[in-house]
């Protein structure tokens, strides 16, 4: 069989970043008190991990069949913002998934930075 790593296949197709999974919201500018206490959560647990991922690693290794090592590099690995070039990237995928047919038009979208 193969094997293949989507993020590898897309970022040597589009030269651009892939993005693996965001938060995100239809709520409309009405909300905006609300996301932003929920980007400060949000924020705050993104903080707790980076402080605490050794010990995350080692009490959560065993749920995935890894080692804590191992864990900890792969979590290591991970991005966990959205810089210009993700949104780039996820902007990418969504004109080509309205192009095929699989999503709508390419969204309005606004961004909570950090």
């Amino acid at each position: 069989y193969c094997l293949l790593d989507l993020g590898t296949a897309w970022t040597e197709w589009t030269q651009l970043p892939f993005v693996y999974a965001l938060w995100q919201t239809s709520a409309g500018a009405e909300r905006d008190a609300e996301i932003r206490a929920l980007h400060a959560l949000l924020l705050e647990s993104r903080a707790f991990f980076h402080a605490n991922a050794p010990q995350l690693a080692c009490r959560h290794a065993i749920r995935y069949g890894l080692e804590p090592d191992r864990l900890l590099r792969y979590w290591r690995s991970l991005e966990y913002s959205l810089d210009q070039s993700m949104q780039d990237g996820l902007l990418h995928f969504f004109r080509l998934a309205a192009e095929l047919g699989e999503a709508p038009a390419v969204p309005a979208l606004r961004w909570i930075s950090d």
